[in-house]
């Protein structure tokens, strides 16, 4: 009997002792609020010909929001097929993000300073073709983004997720913006 008070007490001092980590919902990232670009195509198809190159370094799983996942959205959301036929291929030709370790300060002065203690390199970069109906390229537009940031040793995960997020949403805003302009140079 005093075996089981003993083993039940165990158990109720270690589980006063975790904690369920916070929980961040941060908003689903579309663009669907942009009007949509017509393309005279019948269909859409989104491919992805990103690869991972960079050795270790690669942590866009971590993200809440990657942006391979982000370019595909940003195909659905703003490209609208409107035509009798022909497709419209949008190729992922990169989608990377990109962690280094940055130096610290050390000895007793680093014990003092906090420092930047990683960087973050955001890249994506898309094409656009356009085929008629007879598979000929109609024309492409094209457009590369890239942005990065460095977050000091003492950032919270909850507060890096949120960075990560912000930074993806400008990076995709200037990827828009660019890729927007170059599609309506294009006479397809």
């Amino acid at each position: 009997m005093k075996k089981w008070i003993f083993a039940f007490a165990g158990v109720l001092l270690i589980s006063a002792c975790t904690n369920t980590p916070p929980v961040q919902n941060l908003p689903e990232m579309t663009f669907k609020h942009l009007a949509p670009i017509v393309v005279q195509a019948a269909k859409l198809d989104v491919v992805n010909k990103s690869v991972t190159s960079v050795e270790g370094k690669e942590i866009s799983h971590r993200l809440p929001t990657s942006p391979k996942q982000a370019m595909t959205q940003w195909a659905y959301d703003r490209l609208q097929p409107n035509g009798s036929g022909g497709r419209a291929v949008f190729t992922i030709l990169e989608a990377s993000t990109v962690e280094n370790k940055l130096e610290k300060q050390t000895g007793i002065k680093g014990v003092f300073t906090t420092d930047q203690s990683e960087r973050y390199d955001l890249t994506v970069d898309g094409r656009l073709d356009v085929y008629d109906a007879q598979g000929k390229n109609k024309g492409f537009a094209t457009a590369k983004a890239h942005r990065y940031m460095t977050v000091s040793e003492d950032t919270s995960l909850l507060e890096l997720e949120k960075k990560w997020y912000e930074l993806l949403e400008k990076l995709m805003a200037d990827f828009n913006q660019v890729m927007t302009e170059n599609i309506r140079t294009q006479s397809f």
